[in-house]
């Protein structure tokens, strides 16, 4: 824990140059969590886990999950409960606590399809629901993707699912009937985002994000004040996507991060690199509101970032998070979150 505190206090030292004291305050106790691995927020680690993605706990327990299955280890790392399957893209608990929600796969002929879990924190089942449902019910085709990674013989997949969440309670006024807390939020690569009754089984609101190209997007989610909070992997420009024969310039190609009002269709917050061309993240990568003003976004392969939307800067970039002994790594996800309890409770 010394250490711990020793590194918190370098990472204050690097913000203070550009950070107000409230917002020194807020960022002090937080750990960056990629999968399952625990860095500063100097990019130093702080711990490793079994598994691709984890949960944290405060009292010391963690739920893990892989491409073969997802358990629940004891502070003592002894394992609790497990569940075989191929798990991916997300791990997320419910904003109170008691739900585990997460993607998962199953196969359809020689194809792989998304399945949308949510479980209790004893690892039963509590609700389960397809992809093609979803499909069928928004009269959407399915895909006929190359995965990246096969599965065995599988190689092609129907749906490309990569971000599951709960919304939270809301603070806006006026939102759309589907909009309502304990609601599903999902989104797939090129099909859109979709948000699904609690028990996952009616889709009340389906819609593609004009402003990316073919949906090229990860990550969405409902803030507290129900807007949509995604990261945009490829924005759409109007204009053609790689190089012209008859002449010199870039592809045209960046990403950004979006933060969109559903009620109006607008835009409320945007962060693109300046140049834009310069951040281009074309897979993976996400966005979280750590604070009223601060995102945290993260490049699949350079890093972790986190930006004042006020004053329309970077304040902090983390290389160290996707840095392993063997090289830089890609990454699907890093979360700022508040471990000093869970750490503390693993004390030996």
């Amino acid at each position: 824990m010394q250490l711990i505190f020793a590194l918190v206090l370098s990472t204050l030292s690097i913000l203070a140059h550009s950070s107000p004291v409230n917002e020194l305050l807020q960022l002090q106790a937080l750990t960056l969590v990629n999968g399952c691995r625990l860095f500063a927020l100097t990019g130093e680690s702080v711990g490793s886990f079994p598994g691709t993605m984890c949960i944290f706990l405060p009292d010391g327990s963690f739920i893990s999950g892989s491409d073969t299955h997802l358990r629940f280890f004891s502070k003592n790392d002894e394992i609790l409960w497990e569940i075989p399957g191929h798990f991916h893209h997300q791990l997320n608990l419910s904003p109170d606590g008691k739900r585990i929600l997460t993607l998962s796969s199953v196969t359809s002929g020689k194809e792989r399809e998304d399945r949308f879990l949510v479980l209790d924190l004893k690892g039963s089942i509590v609700h389960a629901q397809t992809a093609q449902p979803l499909l069928a019910a928004t009269k959407t085709s399915r895909l006929n993707l190359r995965m990246p990674i096969p599965m065995g013989s599988l190689k092609i997949e129907s749906t490309h699912f990569n971000s599951i969440y709960e919304i939270p309670k809301l603070d806006g006024s006026n939102l759309p009937a589907y909009l309502r807390e304990g609601n599903i939020i999902v989104n797939s690569t090129h099909l859109g985002v979709f948000i699904l009754s609690p028990d996952l089984q009616q889709v009340l609101y389906h819609s593609t994000f004009a402003n990316s190209r073919r949906h090229n997007v990860h990550d969405v989610q409902v803030t507290r004040r129900g807007t949509f909070l995604y990261f945009n992997n490829m924005v759409e420009s109007g204009q053609p996507q790689f190089f012209q024969v008859a002449g010199p310039g870039l592809p045209d190609l960046w990403s950004a991060v979006n933060e969109l009002d559903p009620r109006t269709g607008k835009l409320l917050h945007t962060f693109e690199a300046q140049p834009r061309h310069l951040f281009y993240s074309y897979i993976s990568s996400n966005v979280q509101e750590v604070t009223e003003d601060i995102w945290l976004f993260t490049h699949f392969i350079n890093g972790t970032y986190l930006y004042s939307k006020s004053r329309r800067e970077l304040i902090l970039a983390v290389p160290g998070t996707h840095y392993t002994p063997s090289g830089f790594m890609p990454s699907q996800q890093v979360r700022a979150e508040r471990l000093i309890e869970f750490l503390r409770s693993r004390e030996r």
